[in-house]
């Protein structure tokens, strides 16, 4: 119902445009092997792109609120459950990320790995902000200052900070579902953004190791961390 109500109570109202899309993705989404296919086979309807992205944000944000790394904002004292992800990679990145690095260095315990994750979520933002916080034993507004200066690349866009959305949303109000779907791109759109695509070739290029985790290997995103110029062999 809040998803619906993101198109239909607007003043700039198409009702029939956004029925006839909210039945047609119904209708025909267990036939297309992702939402992104769906979409791309009807982008010249304009209608069933901005309701399918409204819908993508609404997924994601559910999904934030079921996940493990959700903590109840009811109370400032509740902290991220450990025990439920310790079997993660983002745990064990932690384990790696912290050894060397003294609590007084934590301004910059950051600044030597970069992130490029194609998906939507901020499971990485999430994480991190409560990971720093309880390993170096520093107050969750300044591990969030970290976090925030991080060079995380969302390259198809994400469902945007904190302070807009809170991770796995909140529990009274609504938001604007049309609005936020439009700060998402389908793997298959054209990234344009030369800031971000040069974000990505950058740390590419200036890196030493390279984790892929959970990636599909798709050609779009492979020639979107391709550098510019041919480079000297090295192992990775």
């Amino acid at each position: 119902m809040d998803l619906a109500l993101s198109f239909f109570e607007r003043q700039d109202r198409r009702d029939h445009d956004y029925v006839a899309a909210f039945n047609l993705i119904q209708n025909g989404i267990l036939l297309a092997n992702s939402i992104d296919d769906f979409l791309n086979i009807h982008e010249a309807d304009q209608g069933a792109v901005n309701v399918g992205k409204a819908a993508i944000v609404r997924s994601i944000i559910a999904a934030e609120r079921d996940s493990h790394l959700w903590v109840d904002p009811s109370n400032m004292y509740n902290k991220m459950d450990l025990e439920r992800i310790v079997g993660s990679w983002l745990v064990k990145f932690m384990q790696v990320l912290g050894p060397g690095r003294k609590a007084a260095e934590v301004d910059n315990v950051l600044d030597d790995v970069s992130f490029i994750g194609f998906n939507y979520d901020r499971c990485i933002e999430q994480f991190l902000t409560h990971a720093l916080s309880h390993l170096y034993g520093v107050p969750r507004a300044k591990a969030t200052e970290i976090v925030n200066r991080a060079n995380i690349i969302h390259p198809y866009g994400w469902v945007g900070p904190f302070e807009r959305v809170p991770f796995g949303g909140q529990e009274h109000g609504r938001f604007d579902y049309l609005t936020l779907g439009q700060g998402v791109k389908t793997y298959t759109e054209q990234i344009e953004e030369e800031s971000v695509i040069t974000k990505m070739q950058t740390a590419i290029r200036d890196s030493r190791c390279i984790v892929f985790l959970g990636f599909a290997y798709h050609k779009q995103n492979m020639a979107l961390l391709k550098p510019p110029k041919s480079q000297k062999t090295r192992q990775v």
